[in-house]
């Protein structure tokens, strides 16, 4: 297997080889992601649906079409109290499996980017033999996320970039809890500037693929109906809310959902190569990897931490001469004709 060898990026390199990561590993990686990601996404448009309906509902009230119970305050009450029971059922449960997905796919990415074998199995079981930490730990950054949406002047952005490696960190330092948020700030803090620039051009590459897959799958539906008599009968739908109906709302979660399937494994990509490279920068991984192939003990060369060099592989035996005795030593300090 050839050896992985890390140096200093610029954003483009980390990019081009987030891409080249993503198109060596897609069958790979999308099945990876698409285990997670197809259950999860017909679960979330089933309550996103819900939510709609109760929108609905609330709405109806709201103008009195609700009958002599529009005006009772306590069907508006018992309708927030189960959008609020369902939204805090739905949070935490957005949250775990977004990280599970993440976390799974770091492992993955990031035993490839090295060059190290890893199977699928492999890669699940590295992240769920932990899940209580992985539940814990990312219920602590939806909090941070949230406290960061009040405090920030502009939302979330600064605890975003600051805990971006969190996944990372989790996944291939075994690092949890408030330990991690604090070695993913750690990481970042130094070259913020340019993780911030990287999460924000990840962030315009995914939504314009996503809406790309969007238009793609709302065209081809429609040359669909279009080509079967009486399907748009069949599959026009209640409207919901504002005109929009089941089938628009079916189309728009298809083409969401395909978009995620395929942006999420390259996302992921790019972050573990910028992890790599902040510790490259911050840590000088390279050379710690560079040791590891080499048969050195492990260096820790990590910020604040008592590191060590270690000492050289012992010297390998001299030649021998076919009677059994070693080959003098070559004498180099000499002059021409042995006068020293």
């Amino acid at each position: 297997m050839i050896e992985r060898t890390l140096r200093p990026l610029s954003l483009g390199d980390i990019f081009d080889e987030g891409f080249d990561l993503y198109k060596k590993n897609l069958p790979f990686l999308l099945l990876i992601a698409a285990l997670i990601t197809i259950p999860f996404k017909v679960l979330t448009s089933f309550i996103d649906l819900q939510v709609l309906h109760r929108v609905v509902d609330m709405s109806s009230m709201m103008r009195g079409g609700g009958g002599a119970g529009g005006d009772d305050p306590s069907q508006m009450v018992g309708w927030m109290s189960g959008l609020a029971q369902g939204m805090t059922v739905a949070a935490p449960l957005y949250l775990v499996i977004m990280a599970l997905e993440l976390c799974v796919l770091a492992s993955a990415t990031s035993a490839r980017y090295l060059r190290e074998p890893i199977t699928m199995r492999g890669a699940y079981f590295s992240v769920l033999r932990r899940i209580i930490p992985l539940i814990v730990t990312s219920i602590f950054w939806g909090v941070l996320m949230t406290l960061g949406f009040f405090a920030c002047v502009v939302p979330v952005v600064f605890p975003l970039t600051l805990l971006s490696m969190l996944g990372h960190v989790f996944t291939i330092e075994k690092v949890s809890y408030f330990k991690a948020l604090g070695r993913s700030r750690a990481l970042v803090s130094g070259d913020s500037f340019r993780v911030f620039a990287a999460l924000f051009l990840l962030w315009l590459i995914g939504a314009l693929m996503i809406l790309g897959f969007e238009m793609a799958i709302r065209f081809l539906f429609t040359l669909i109906l279009q080509a079967l008599p009486g399907a748009q009968a069949l599959t026009s739908g209640a409207s919901v809310v504002g005109g929009y109906t089941v089938r628009e709302h079916v189309i728009s979660e298809l083409g969401d959902g395909l978009g995620q399937l395929i942006v999420t494994p390259f996302v992921v990509c790019v972050m573990t190569v910028l992890y790599y490279d902040l510790r490259v920068r911050t840590e000088a991984f390279d050379i710690a990897l560079s040791a590891k192939h080499l048969g050195y003990p492990a260096l820790n060369l990590q910020p604040g931490v008592g590191g060590h060099v270690p000492a050289a592989p012992p010297p390998a035996p001299r030649p021998q001469q076919p009677g059994g005795r070693g080959v003098p030593p070559r004498n180099v300090g000499g002059t021409m004709g042995g006068a020293s």
